[in-house]
């Protein structure tokens, strides 16, 4: 038992039988019964009362792809969550399967400190902070809580998307967990589609993003969350670009 699930692996899938293997064991899993499991299944909008039948959070590829496999074979939908803040609330539906991301939020610069390889399901909030600290960045929202690639795969306008263009136009990579469960690198077509129709194509389990050097320009930027939300700050300090 994990410090912060009543449970992992899915044991109460309903008429799953054998669907349920060893893939899935250690993937932290929140049911109703769950104490977590109304944290885990709030958005930002406070008026959205579904309820998934259970909220699952993958750490990496082979997690995801054993998920989406495992909803294949116990005839469980899906969606798929990084910050919740889809208009229509579609990061979580009655009765399906939640494959809540924010648990894959890792951040590897590239040697040459042009690109990155980040997680599909990091937050603005950990982006920013883990690209300032080496003195870089890319176009951003403004809101910490708001997942990456939900905003930039559907255009993502941000601060300082006149200086280096839309959260799209950063997007050079992606690696996928298609509708099988296959683990795939996008070629130059499928990351078109996906530069558009987000995740259409699958589950964005990493991206590799366009960097830009921080250079102060002396603008003085503070920005806070909401009372109504209770997350870690942001971003204080000067704005450089």
């Amino acid at each position: 038992m994990s410090a912060y699930s009543t449970s992992r692996g899915a044991p109460a899938v309903a008429g799953a039988g054998n669907a349920v293997g060893d893939p899935l064991q250690d993937i932290p899993w929140f049911d109703t019964s769950s104490s977590e499991y109304e944290s885990k299944r709030k958005t930002y909008d406070l008026g959205n009362t579904t309820t998934p039948y259970a909220i699952a959070c993958p750490r990496n590829a082979r997690d995801v792809a054993a998920l989406v496999r495992h909803s294949i074979d116990a005839g469980i939908p899906i969606t798929v969550r990084s910050g919740g803040h889809d208009l229509f609330g579609r990061s979580v539906a009655q009765s399906a399967l939640c494959v809540d991301m924010r648990a894959i939020d890792f951040v590897e610069i590239a040697p040459d400190k042009t690109s990155a390889r980040i997680g599909g399901g990091i937050l603005f909030g950990k982006l920013v902070q883990e690209l300032t600290l080496k003195n870089l960045t890319t176009p951003f929202a403004g809101v910490p809580s708001i997942g990456y690639f939900g905003w930039a795969s559907l255009g993502g306008y941000g601060g300082v998307s006149g200086q280096w263009g839309l959260g799209v136009d950063q997007i050079i990579g992606a690696e996928i967990v298609d509708a099988l469960g296959n683990i795939v690198q996008a070629d130059e077509e499928m990351l078109k589609g996906i530069k558009g129709a987000g995740g259409n194509f699958g589950v964005v389990v990493a991206l590799r993003i366009k960097l830009y050097e921080l250079k102060t320009v002396g603008l003085n930027l503070e920005l806070r969350e909401s009372e109504s939300l209770i997350l870690p700050p942001f971003s204080r300090g000067l704005l450089t670009i």
